[in-house]
């Protein structure tokens, strides 16, 4: 919400799907919105902004009135570098709908210029797979359409605070609670620091989804009597275990953002 609180001056409409059920949501929004919302869609809009999850052609194909708006999509993360865990193969149709989405924008925007080459040459190595009817533009085309704005953040973020941790060294962990943020990592780091013979408390924070790590019950079985925080904060409750830990820890196997 942060971009339609920068620009307040304009009449918004956000539509939004729960964080679940990957496969489904990548490919199946269009059917949600445009025949679960139609009214929602056929407003006359003079700009679209879709994240790179949204399968924008289709939903533009499936919304005759978003076809005359200017549409921006935006890269957060990308399907070809994003690590698929427990050696499953990447998909095929997850890669093919940023694609798509990427050439029905106007404007394809990423986050960092490493998200941008690594989803520029990971579309290229698929593409170059296909066994035939691949036109050659395909990248340039996207290439010349893209450009990379940092992530903007609140000034809040950075106002200094008062609160000077004390007590035993406290270390935070603050991610999403998904394989990729690599909890096991930590787990390890943190019996490697126990067997020191260090005294330590824990902050472990973050948003948690229906599957979770198993790592994260060992955590709470193994260091309980150590953690201050566990689970999600809100937004008020976060700055304070920020400023309330010493150490901020990522063990992340890969991180686009890294915002935390």
């Amino acid at each position: 919400m942060g971009l339609v609180d920068a620009f307040p001056r304009l009449r918004w409409q956000v539509l939004t799907l729960p964080a679940r059920h990957f496969n489904w949501r990548i490919r199946g929004n269009p059917l949600s919105w445009a025949m679960g919302e139609p009214d929602k869609l056929g407003d006359g809009y003079d700009l679209v902004i879709a994240t790179s999850m949204t399968d924008l052609a289709t939903l533009r194909g499936l919304s005759p009135g978003l076809s005359r708006a200017r549409t921006i999509i935006y890269f957060h993360e990308n399907q070809f570098a994003y690590p698929t865990g427990g050696g499953i193969p990447r998909r095929l149709e997850p890669c093919m709908v940023t694609i798509y989405g990427a050439l029905a924008a106007d404007t394809v925007i990423f986050n960092s210029q490493y998200n941008r080459r690594t989803f520029l040459d990971g579309a290229s190595a698929l593409l170059s797979r296909m066994p035939d009817g691949v036109p050659a533009d395909v990248i340039e085309a996207i290439r010349k359409r893209s450009r990379v704005i940092p992530v903007p953040l609140a000034p809040k973020c950075f106002a200094q605070r008062e609160h000077t941790p004390c007590g035993p060294f406290t270390i935070l962990w603050n991610h999403r609670w998904e394989y990729d943020k690599g909890p096991e990592r930590f787990l390890h780091a943190l019996r490697y620091l126990s067997q020191s013979g260090t005294d330590f408390r824990l902050n472990i924070i973050g948003q948690r989804f229906r599957k979770v790590p198993e790592a994260f019950d060992t955590l709470k079985r193994e260091f309980g009597p150590q953690i201050n925080h566990c689970g999600p904060v809100d937004d008020g409750d976060y700055y304070d275990v920020l400023a309330g830990s010493q150490v901020v820890v990522s063990t992340a196997i890969h991180d686009f953002q890294g915002l935390a």
